[in-house]
């Protein structure tokens, strides 16, 4: 039976106009099959098959290499129109191989955190001696370089150790973070100040223990308190 398109009665099929509000009743040409609430979509497709965990990998390292071979081909062709042999195009195809590389590695590399660190280590030191060999980069420059990528490497390593660890996470990683980020400062400050002077004297490094430690003590506290119940927003209103 027709309903009124206003206020949304049944009324009868013959009705001209609703019995309750006396809004005219809208008449169609031809009504729908009976028993046929929604039309059937015949030529409607089966959706496509998702892409599995090897095809996704397969597409992003093919997307990635692309995208690093255009910037490697421009910069390459406009070395060698202007100079007319290969001269600074060196840096920045050594670069992007090694950024390749990492990409990668990322992508097909076990999913220990630990290991990924020291291969991606690995192959910054393979770049930085490729731009020694290749370009004749400065040796004081690259022999400075490789002990601050070691830095890096170790603090991120215990970053990680000390997460992995940890039996209950939370604000504890940020914590470790935090004293990774101050330990790497110090030891590259050390290493400056041991390169430019000739001995290790802390300087700006100090600023950035200053500003980490508090903070990692505070969120230390928070995640070891002895009330393992309570939550963020209780000290702060969440």
């Amino acid at each position: 039976m027709p309903y009124c398109s206003r206020c949304g009665v049944e009324v009868y099929e013959d009705a001209e106009e609703c019995p309750l509000c006396q809004s005219p009743i809208q008449k169609f040409s031809s009504d729908p099959v009976s028993g046929r609430t929604f039309p059937e979509d015949e030529m409607a497709s089966p959706h496509p098959p998702r892409m599995n965990k090897k095809e996704r990998l397969h597409l992003a390292s093919v997307l990635t290499g692309f995208g690093m071979l255009i910037p490697v081909l421009i910069t390459l062709s406009v070395d060698l129109t202007i100079n007319r042999i290969l001269t600074w195009s060196y840096y920045p195809t050594i670069i992007l191989a090694g950024c390749l590389l990492i990409v990668l590695t990322a992508l097909y590399s076990t999913r220990k955190p630990g290991q990924l660190i020291w291969l991606v280590f690995l192959i910054i030191c393979g770049t930085m001696l490729s731009l020694q060999t290749f370009t004749g980069a400065s040796m004081a420059a690259l022999t400075l370089g490789y002990p601050i990528v070691l830095s890096a490497a170790v603090s991120s390593h215990l970053v990680v150790l000390c997460s992995s660890r940890a039996k209950r996470k939370g604000s504890n990683v940020a914590a470790y973070i935090l004293v990774g980020l101050a330990l790497f400062c110090v030891l590259t400050d050390l290493l400056l100040s041991y390169s430019l002077n000739g001995r290790m004297m802390p300087g700006w490094s100090l600023i950035v223990v200053a500003a980490t430690l508090p903070i990692s003590l505070i969120l230390i506290y928070l995640h070891y308190r002895k009330n393992k119940e309570s939550k963020f927003k209780k000290y702060f209103h969440f």
